[in-house]
């Protein structure tokens, strides 16, 4: 790794031009957000700013919702700096009259009936197609090697998985039924908590080695492995079913949070 980072050209900061008022300083101040950066110029590349599809579909959503200009993933890409996206917003507002968008007012969120069926989105129902037929195999486990170093306190963490698991209820959830009727079910959350001893991920490589068997257990499989002193992997082993590179930084987060509030933090 460092002999790649030096190998890298130095960023050259170019003297470009700062957002105009309106709506170009608008769109640079999400774009801020979005990119966890200070320095956004009216010429900036989204993507060679570290961009990606996903950022692509955030920002779409908060453009929409917070300037009135319905804006879409395609034209991050198509118009990918702030100053041409701010022109295509305003000329396609024109276009439409001057009449900014109006956003459907979408109905609460209520709790689910404890025995009403939770159905599979589209992109579950084809990973579920694939488990179905066997075509998937370890394609879509996701694994997340956690390195921790220092003291380590094991309760705690074994009660912050836990209240991860209940925070995110798809974590203990199995997928049931058939092609024609598949659905999904929460569980308890009871996922076990392995604990195994080793010096590097090789002690826990079969998790992500062995295929999901999506109707019986968990989309989630866990392994604490202690190495010499005060060294431990946590090994986390998700299925894509439950989760994607967007929504895997928020479990992660949750994770580091609750284990700060369970060691009183």
């Amino acid at each position: 790794r460092r002999s790649l980072v030096s190998r890298l050209p130095e960023r050259v900061e170019e003297a470009g031009e700062a957002p105009h008022a309106g709506l170009e300083k608008t769109l640079a101040e999400i774009w801020r957000r979005v990119l966890g950066r200070s320095d956004i110029r009216r010429a900036d590349d989204f993507f060679s700013l570290g961009g990606h599809s996903l950022l692509a579909m955030r920002v779409a959503t908060t453009v929409t919702a917070e300037t009135g200009h319905p804006a879409t993933v395609r034209d991050i890409f198509e118009y990918p700096t702030v100053e041409k996206l701010a022109l295509h917003l305003a000329a396609a507002n024109q276009n439409e009259g001057g009449k900014a968008v109006t956003l459907v007012e979408l109905p609460p969120l209520v709790p689910r009936a404890a025995d009403a069926k939770a159905p599979l989105s589209f992109g579950q129902a084809r990973l579920w197609t694939l488990e179905r037929l066997e075509m998937a195999g370890t394609a879509y486990v996701v694994p997340v090697c956690l390195r921790i170093e220092g003291l380590l306190d094991e309760g705690a963490l074994e009660l912050a998985l836990g209240d991860l698991i209940t925070r995110h209820e798809i974590l203990s959830t199995r997928i049931c039924g058939n092609e024609e009727d598949a659905w999904q079910e929460a569980g308890a959350g009871d996922i076990s908590f392995e604990r195994r001893s080793g010096e590097t991920a090789q002690a826990a490589a079969d998790l992500w080695t062995t295929p999901f068997d999506l109707s019986k257990e968990y989309p989630l499989r866990i392994a604490l492995v202690k190495g010499e002193a005060d060294r431990a992997l946590l090994v986390l082993v998700l299925h894509h079913i439950a989760v994607d590179a967007w929504s895997l930084d928020i479990v992660l987060r949750d994770l580091a949070l609750l284990y700060k509030s369970r060691l009183g933090m």
